[in-house]
């Protein structure tokens, strides 16, 4: 699917804003454990466990937490996001702290931050999957639509200011999250 060359890539972004002090932002991956040096660089060993969030760090004094997705199809699924993901993501963002998802749908690059509608979706499309049921036709994916409406296209020069320009909305989402339907 290519989702490694995307983490790649992003993570060649976070070097260059470590290197010019601007955020200090790492690719974490999952645990793992190394049972033999093959020389060169090279390992043989084991994953011990699953890793949270693809990248971990913090953009000013902020904490920063997301995950790299990847869709070529102009749809992206939620199952792509595991929930031991999702949870990582979910903390951070409880925390007062930029989290979501860097997606790359349709070779355009977008910020989803869960404190936003991606956090609602998620949660809604998880709770119907746990009851065993199906979810209703679009409710489990996102479109490149979705993503235009309820993310932040960047591109990936800057992709930290979009973060940081979309936290200025997520006051806002939450206000508008919080209403009951009806108006109350």
């Amino acid at each position: 699917k290519g989702g490694a060359q995307w983490e790649r890539l992003l993570e060649t972004y976070c070097e260059r804003y470590r290197d010019a002090g601007t955020a200090n932002v790492r690719y974490v991956g999952a645990p793992f454990v190394v049972t033999k040096s093959l020389g060169g660089g090279l390992f043989e060993g084991y994953y011990a466990g699953k890793g949270g969030a693809d990248f971990m760090g913090q953009i000013g004094r902020v904490a920063f937490e997301a995950d790299a997705k990847r869709c070529l199809d102009g749809r992206w699924s939620f199952s792509e996001l595991k929930a031991h993901q999702a949870e990582t993501i979910a903390q951070c963002s409880l925390g007062g702290g930029f989290a979501g998802v860097l997606l790359l749908i349709s070779e355009r690059s977008f910020w989803l931050p869960w404190n936003g509608e991606l956090g609602v979706r998620y949660r809604r499309w998880a709770s119907i999957k746990a009851s065993k049921k199906r979810a209703p036709n679009g409710t489990a994916s996102l479109s490149l639509t979705d993503c235009e409406q309820i993310g932040r296209e960047f591109n990936l020069g800057d992709f930290h200011r979009g973060i940081r320009a979309s936290a200025a909305l997520w006051p806002e989402i939450a206000k508008a999250g919080s209403k009951k339907p009806g108006g109350g």
